[in-house]
């Protein structure tokens, strides 16, 4: 029977419909087809009559007391090389640049090594995966190597660039060129098409230059 691959989940489901509305089923039922597709839900009775009676013979999968099935969440802004540091400060009163100086622009350019990058986006990868999180518009560092290896661990739909930075970061070890940050970004364009975010990382480290050759690429 084709519904030897499908999956059908019972237990309570929360379906957000509206920004002030969702359906909430106590004893609900999920359908999944082969391809990661819901083909059914609601009630899980009225579920499993109509999956029976389109797939045939169909054994629930029922989740356990207090667990909840919701849609994955979307994480519109995170920060994949700063994943591993995040909360680190020194507990004295700082601006954010002091705060990049002092702590994240030297742990990003870490990514600087292919295996260093490999291992940290994987461990990103996993985390993101673990919190339900499987939509994401995410910010590698300058380095190439950043961004494949999270294409390459990244599961659910996944957009990301490489932040660009061709001014006042000297001290950093993340200053582009101009050239060469424009560069970048158009292969990476090439490469990855749609999934890839132009990314300058803020007004202040990029020239009015780049600005305008990134605007003129999107």
């Amino acid at each position: 029977f084709y519904s030897l691959f499908m999956k059908l989940l019972r237990g309570s489901i929360c379906n957000p419909q509206a920004s002030d509305r969702c359906d909430f089923y106590q004893d609900g039922g999920i359908l999944i087809n082969k391809n990661g597709i819901i083909e059914l839900i609601g009630v899980f009775e009225d579920v499993i009559r109509e999956a029976r009676v389109r797939f045939g013979a169909i054994v629930p999968m029922e989740l356990q007391m207090g667990e909840l099935i919701i849609p994955a969440f979307t994480d519109a802004h995170v920060h994949m090389p700063q994943h591993h540091v995040r909360g680190v400060f020194d507990g004295n009163l700082m601006g954010l640049i002091d705060w990049l100086r002092n702590y994240i622009w030297k742990e990003e350019a870490n990514f600087k090594d292919p295996a260093f990058a490999d291992a940290h986006a994987a461990q990103f990868a996993r985390d993101l995966l673990a919190q339900g999180t499987l939509n994401a518009q995410v910010m590698c560092t300058v380095h190439e190597a950043s961004l494949y290896t999270l294409f390459e661990y990244g599961v659910g739909h996944i957009l990301a660039g490489n932040v660009t930075m061709d001014q006042r970061c000297e001290e950093s070890g993340l200053q582009q060129s101009t050239e060469e940050a424009i560069a970048i970004t158009e292969r990476m364009i090439k490469k990855y098409g749609d999934r890839y975010v132009v990314t300058p990382r803020f007004a202040v480290t990029c020239t009015m230059e780049l600005m305008r050759a990134l605007g003129d690429l999107t």
